[in-house]
């Protein structure tokens, strides 16, 4: 920022410890407490080789610098203890550790565990200790029926899809947390963000003003970095009231999703929101005899319609142990035909172990498709090569415990984008029941007026039964 003519201290005003945007927050993929400390990893001095020169000293920040700093720390402690001749071992280094850490103010365990690394701290902890220390058992996470994944944490409850919490105050560098716990039949989640308040602007910051920044995460676990909102490396500031949508056509990722609101480390003043509203639509849709009935668990929906189309849906199940690979092929026999692709397994994100199994696709032309190979769950491809034969392969990637894993694989197939017919737009409370002179694949559309935009609630097979 020097060489911009802005100096440092603009940037980072406040004297206090923070927590960086782009540190890896708790708990761990199977709930434990993550991380045990911090330590420091953002613009520090380091030196640069004779290489490098006409500079010997640079900035630099990530976990290749705070990792050092815990390691040196670990390293002074064993020091003492073989100068000692102690017969302590690693567990004593890392709990004298833990335990010397200094609290950091306005942080939960879940940034920063036990606080900021403290050595001196961590050597009277050491040596006031005795030898024997028990190792307290980490809390299950997850309940034995079906493993479905509970984590140490807060989830908001919603209802109809709906919760709004008030009063929020986002000091300077620091963050409130919020989790929610979704399905796969979610379609959109909506944040509306109102009544903020910043301090008047001669008390802001004078070069950057104040502001605050939005995260979402998906339910993926273990480090993935999965942004459905926001970025850490390229946060995305507000300074005002905001409303964000995030929808998806084809399923969602269940689990817990986390979202974040952060006052920006720039900031002079503290951020005050009024209201934040988290909105979630959920629609699900089965097809009968010519007519589509809609089910609707989440927030009521003021404008929907329903289209069918050429086209059908197709349903493998199956089983699969890890190095396995199942083969299924699927013909397009029309030009402008297309098709969702959707993997989907029981050990999903919504449960630990999460299995992490992959979708191949080879078209008709012979070059390889590979949007279904994530750490997503479900996974998700789109066929769009044109007619012709598609060879899909399910690969176990990752099954945990030597078992064998539940899969779906659903093809639903558009063979022409124009509608065979079209209903008039209603609105969806919690049922609706549609009528529709034709057969083929029916969509439920929902509408989000305040972006005008239409997206995908639901698919439905249409069938003429009699």
């Amino acid at each position: 920022l020097w060489s911009y003519g802005i100096p440092g201290y603009y940037y980072w005003p406040n004297d206090k410890i923070g927590v960086w945007r782009w540190a890896s927050r708790g708990p761990t993929a199977d709930g434990r407490q993550k991380p045990d400390v911090v330590s420091t990893s953002s613009a520090l001095l380091f030196g640069l080789t004779p290489a490098e020169l006409p500079y010997t000293i640079a900035i630099g920040g990530g976990t290749s610098f705070s990792c050092p700093q815990g390691a040196g720390v670990a390293a002074l402690l064993n020091a003492y203890i073989e100068q000692q001749g102690l017969s302590y071992g690693p567990m004593h280094i890392k709990e004298a550790i833990i335990e010397g850490a200094t609290p950091i103010p306005g942080t939960i365990p879940l940034e920063v565990g036990a606080g900021y690394i403290n050595a001196t701290a961590a050597l009277e902890i050491l040596k006031a200790n005795v030898e024997e220390w028990t190792v307290e058992p980490h809390r299950r996470c997850y309940t034995k029926f079906g493993s479905l994944w509970y984590p140490p944490i807060d989830i908001l409850r919603l209802r109809r899809g709906k919760v709004t919490i008030e009063d929020i105050t986002l000091y300077p560098g620091e963050y409130v947390y919020f989790n929610i716990l979704v399905s796969r039949y979610v379609d959109g989640i909506k944040l509306t963000i109102s009544n903020v308040e910043f301090a008047p602007p001669e008390e802001q910051n004078p070069v950057f003003g104040d502001a605050y920044s939005v995260y979402m995460s998906s339910s993926e676990r273990g480090g993935v970095d999965a942004y459905l909102i926001g970025y850490p490396d390229a946060p995305q500031w507000f300074v005002g009231d905001a409303v964000l949508l995030v929808t998806s056509d084809v399923d969602f990722q269940p689990g817990v999703v986390r979202i974040v609101l952060e006052g920006d480390f720039s900031n002079y003043q503290p951020v005050h929101i009024g209201e934040f509203t988290i909105e979630v639509t959920e629609v699900l849709s089965v097809g009968f005899h010519k007519s589509v009935f809609i089910s609707n668990p989440g927030i009521p929906i003021e404008e929907a319609m329903v289209e069918v189309y050429e086209g059908n849906i197709v349903t493998y199940c199956g089983t699969i142990k890890e190095g396995e690979s199942d083969t299924y092929t699927f013909t397009i026999p029309d030009e402008e035909g297309f098709a969702y692709v959707i993997l989907s397994w029981y050990r999903d994100w919504a449960h630990w172990a999460t299995s992490d199994l992959d979708l191949y696709v080879e078209n008709p032309d012979g070059t390889m498709n590979y949007d279904g190979a994530t750490y997503a769950s479900p996974e998700i491809a789109m066929l769009l090569a044109g007619p012709g034969e598609y060879t899909l392969t399910v690969n176990g990637y990752q099954v945990y415990f030597g078992k064998r894993e539940w899969y779906w694989l659903r093809i639903i197939y558009i063979a022409n984008p124009t509608p065979l017919w079209a209903s008039s737009v209603f609105s969806i409370n919690y049922f609706k029941f549609v009528r529709t002179p034709e057969c083929g694949v029916a969509i439920t559309w929902i509408h989000d007026t305040f972006f005008d935009h239409w997206y995908i609630g639901s698919f439905a097979k249409v069938k003429k039964l009699w």
